[in-house]
């Protein structure tokens, strides 16, 4: 006995069609996007090198979207790429994850602070580094054991003054970026929904 399993799924489960047609009405409309938005690209780049057509264009558009939501495309734009480490890149890819999943239907303005945050954080741990190899050759040259003539002293001195007057604000300016970023996202988190309503004194009624 031949059974079409539309036909069932449609007479025994209603809501699962209906979710079914939802999904598909979106990727349809993702879909007409992602050709609106080639068509546009095509005309503003035609004749130029890597321009092919408008079916090329639509695989562009679908590979960079699905590279932002991996993190793929922040990470090859941070620069230096062959020298970020696979932990390195797992834990930045990690982070800039949470920082998205704390947040409820995030919006681009929320990807990009995501995005500030993660390079910040990177930055930092670029600075950090070379604030402790710098620290490392202070303590080197103060507590080795041969003694230090005057041109050993003058480059002690050269090391704590880019340790005070250079490293130490880089990394400072780093950690406010970081800050201002995640505030933002916290923001974001602690938002209710809907529009707050409250009563000072009877009379008088507040709406923020």
């Amino acid at each position: 006995m031949n059974v079409d399993i539309e036909e069932v799924t449609s007479r025994d489960d209603p809501p699962a069609v209906a979710h079914e047609l939802k999904v598909q009405n979106e990727l349809n409309a993702q879909h007409r996007e992602l050709r609106r938005q080639a068509r546009g690209v095509l005309e503003a780049v035609k004749g130029r090198i890597g321009a092919r057509n408008e079916e090329y264009l639509e695989q562009v558009f679908s590979k960079a979207r699905e590279d932002y939501a991996s993190g793929q495309f922040l990470i090859q734009r941070r620069g230096a790429d062959r020298q970020l480490d696979l932990p390195l890149v797992a834990t930045l890819t990690q982070l800039r994850h949470q920082l998205l999943a704390g947040t409820e239907q995030p919006t681009a303005a929320d990807h990009m602070h995501a995005d500030a945050a993660i390079l910040a954080y990177r930055n930092l741990l670029r600075v950090q580094v070379w604030l402790g190899s710098t620290c490392l050759e202070v303590e080197r040259e103060l507590f080795g054991q041969a003694a230090h003539s005057s041109a050993d002293a003058q480059a002690i001195g050269e090391m704590i003054e880019k340790i005070e007057q250079k490293l130490l604000p880089v990394l400072e300016r780093c950690q406010r970026m970081l800050c201002r970023s995640l505030d933002r996202l916290e923001t974001r988190c602690r938002a209710a929904p809907g529009t707050a309503v409250s009563i000072g004194v009877a009379g008088q009624v507040n709406v923020g």
